[in-house]
């Protein structure tokens, strides 16, 4: 391929071979037959939506176009943790799964087609053509148009629900900020916070139209308690591997011993007595309250790899240990600390910065899956934390989706950092704890403003879909 530098020419052939796997996947989905849905069928479906984000992955970082969506970023004009991989399905199938991931299938490829006009790259395949730098047939212009309606969501009023958990605050309000530029009416949110299954249930009746707040496959067994099935479906994925938890090691010490696993700890008591606090050989990992689901995950977790000799869980007040933790590590001194994402202790204990997440060869059946994560955040490729890893989607209503075309398609391209949203809730909210309602705007509307250029980008492919 004359022409092409060596880094070009890898992106070039890896996105030769994800344009044919995404056109074999899409034949394939397409050809699912009426009647039951299967595993099979909506595992097909997510593994053309990672060929077709990896291939959009790709495209940005060879024309260095929204490069701060790509999973663990670009290097040398490529994505640096390469294709990404589908995550294991473990919902119930259903129809609406389907719906839902076919609806993002048909975004990623409209979204694929811009690129492809906008830098004259496989336009071959591009239906229509392309005409001045954009898909002949008008999908997703991030051009301005004025024919377009600015404000297509005028007059429509929006029910939206809330989670009742602080750090679900910040997303839920520049969903809502979003929509109102788009001219939507949408309710203040302070009043309408819930709990999943409440939530779910008054979705199944009327209730609301969407809340930005989905954790997935945690919530999916509440579509069929709720009567929700067939009325609602996940859609887009605002963070993808964005609900984390697990133990986070300080970088220094992670550095010094090659530390990058559990296994790293647990197998070598000399690398784990580097973490004993009480003088009796075992690493003490500063982990979760008594009743906490999590302590029994940490536990269970050290009984199934024999580790009961090397790892210890100190189970006291999580926010005290946190604190204690920081002093620590601030002293120099190793540590071993719980943590979620988003929260406000990713703010303070930053994966990349100043602390890893430790991954684990052995998880326990039900926690198998592994997070998207850079590999600076999390060295140990696969990241298999050892806790269910969550996406974090919106969740609306069937018929709001059909009647809202433009809200539908904001939904589908909306992307948020957890990391970002852990320093918001820091700098903001009191680490979540000490916070108002106007904190909550001021943090949604510093996002939208330090995101600006992919707002803009995501309100014009809004407007134009209505």
């Amino acid at each position: 391929m004359p022409g092409l530098n060596r880094s070009r020419k890898w992106t070039f052939v890896a996105a030769v071979c994800l344009v044919a796997a995404s056109f074999g996947g899409a034949a394939a989905a397409q050809s699912t037959s009426e009647g039951e849905v299967s595993r099979a069928d909506v595992e097909l479906r997510d593994q053309l939506i990672a060929n077709q984000e990896s291939l959009l992955n790709v495209y940005r970082c060879m024309f260095s176009i929204d490069t701060l969506i790509v999973t663990g970023g670009c290097a040398d004009g490529r994505p640096h943790m390469g294709p990404i991989e589908a995550t294991p399905f473990q919902g119930t199938p259903s129809q609406g799964e389907l719906d839902a991931r076919d609806a993002l299938i048909t975004a990623q490829e409209s979204l694929l087609n811009v690129y492809r006009c906008m830098f004259s790259i496989d336009t071959q395949i591009v239906p229509f053509g392309c005409v001045d730098g954009r898909p002949a047939d008008g999908h997703i212009s991030s051009e301005p148009n004025e024919a377009v309606n600015p404000t297509p969501g005028m007059g429509v009023q929006v029910n939206m629900g809330r989670a009742n958990w602080t750090t679900g605050f910040i997303q839920a309000e520049i969903y809502r900020n979003l929509l109102q530029q788009l001219g939507y009416d949408v309710n203040e949110l302070a009043n309408a916070m819930y709990a999943p299954r409440n939530f779910y249930q008054g979705m199944a009746n009327g209730q609301f139209h969407f809340w930005a707040n989905g954790r997935f496959p945690n919530h999916s067994p509440f579509f069929g308690e709720t009567g929700l099935t067939g009325l609602a479906r996940p859609i887009g994925y605002q963070m993808r591997s964005g609900g984390v938890e697990g133990v986070v090691v300080d970088k220094i010490t992670a550095d010094a011993h090659g530390i990058t696993r559990w296994d790293d700890i647990g197998d070598n008591p000399a690398i784990a007595a580097l973490f004993d606090r009480d003088d009796d050989g075992k690493a003490d990992i500063m982990g979760c309250e008594q009743g906490w689901a999590c302590r029994t995950v940490i536990n269970d977790t050290i009984a199934a790899n024999g580790w009961q000799g090397t790892f210890e869980q100190v189970s006291g007040s999580h926010s005290e240990q946190f604190a204690d933790s920081v002093i620590r590590m601030q002293d120099g001194e190793p540590l071993l600390q719980f943590v979620w994402s988003p929260s406000a202790f990713t703010a303070v204990l930053v994966p990349g910065e100043n602390v890893i997440w430790l991954s684990l060869d052995n998880p326990l059946a039900h926690h198998r899956n592994a997070a998207v994560l850079p590999v600076e955040q999390c060295p140990g490729q696969p990241c298999k934390t050892g806790f269910t890893t969550a996406d974090i989607r919106v969740v609306a209503r069937n018929d709001f989706l059909e009647a809202n075309p433009a809200a539908r398609r904001l939904f589908e391209l909306v992307v948020i950092s957890p990391l970002d949203v852990s320093r918001l809730i820091h700098a903001h909210m009191g680490g979540g704890t000490q916070y108002a309602e106007k904190d909550v705007k001021m943090a949604a509307a510093q996002w939208i403003a330090e995101n600006q250029d992919n707002v803009d980008r995501w309100l014009a492919a809004a407007r134009s879909a209505a």
